[in-house]
């Protein structure tokens, strides 16, 4: 009953979430980080399908709260990696490396480096052309 309850409560965050008021994005960003790293520490904790590794990276991407909004693992568990919310301006190369860097320092015997990957937010699959042949 606990881990219906844990979807159940991530589930109603999330659809809370929509849209912001006009100068209001800084704050909608925060509290959305605020439920992915909320999020994390259900998955770690309540559900217990995180891993050393993954809880660290959230950890240090906590410990960059100006620039990082918010982070969770991704995945399906027990590995994987994590997603994290950034503002494209403060997360910085330095920021990366900072991160990179606490990652090595926490496991020196993990050989793979820490990979950052920057993506952006898109509104999907959508049509962009459509031709009518007569």
């Amino acid at each position: 009953m606990e881990r219906v309850e844990r979807f159940v409560t991530a589930a109603d965050k999330f659809t809370k979430g929509g849209t912001y008021p006009i100068g209001g994005e800084d704050i909608f960003l925060r509290e959305l980080g605020a439920i992915l790293f909320a999020g994390h520490v259900g998955l770690s904790d309540q559900l217990g399908v995180s891993t050393p590794e993954l809880d660290t990276l959230v950890s240090l991407c906590r410990g960059h709260s100006h620039a990082v909004y918010g982070a969770r693992m991704m995945g399906g568990g027990f590995g994987g990696c994590a997603i994290a919310l950034v503002n494209p301006t403060l997360f910085t190369p330095q920021v990366q490396v900072e991160i990179q860097a606490g990652f090595r320092r926490a496991f020196p015997d993990i050989t793979t480096p820490c990979r950052i990957y920057k993506v952006t937010i898109d509104a999907g699959s959508h049509v962009t052309l459509s031709l009518i042949h007569i």
